[in-house]
């Protein structure tokens, strides 16, 4: 639930703000966008903080 406002942030920040630019100029963002989308999918796992 916590991982959806970085996933739109990324998302806008790929598609809209970074629209003409490379790839090269996109990585960082695209790759946060992943990341986020990893944790949001699949949970924290064994580092979560609720036991």
């Amino acid at each position: 639930m916590a991982t959806i406002p970085p996933i739109i942030l990324m998302f806008v920040a790929v598609a809209i703000v970074h629209k003409g630019d490379p790839v090269m100029a996109r990585e960082l963002a695209i790759l946060y966008l992943i990341a986020f989308t990893a944790i949001g999918l699949l949970g924290s796992g064994t580092l979560a903080l609720k036991r």
